[in-house]
């Protein structure tokens, strides 16, 4: 299925990093250490509610 993701907010916290975004309408808060690519793409592994899994990507850094 495909979701509408939004990005709502990146930034620093203690030690890690949060993230606010939007899956199809629905806010979510995470914060913690992300996988961050070579590419300086963030990426994190959202579970909805039926245990499908999302992948929600930011361009961190160039």
């Amino acid at each position: 299925m495909n979701h509408e993701i939004e990005i709502i907010e990146v930034g620093k916290s203690g030690d890690g990093l949060y993230l606010q975004y939007e899956i199809d309408g629905t806010q979510y808060d995470c914060t913690g250490e992300f996988y961050i690519d070579k590419n300086g793409v963030l990426h994190h592994t959202h579970i909805m509610p039926d245990g499908e899994e999302v992948e929600v990507t930011y361009q961190y850094f160039n």
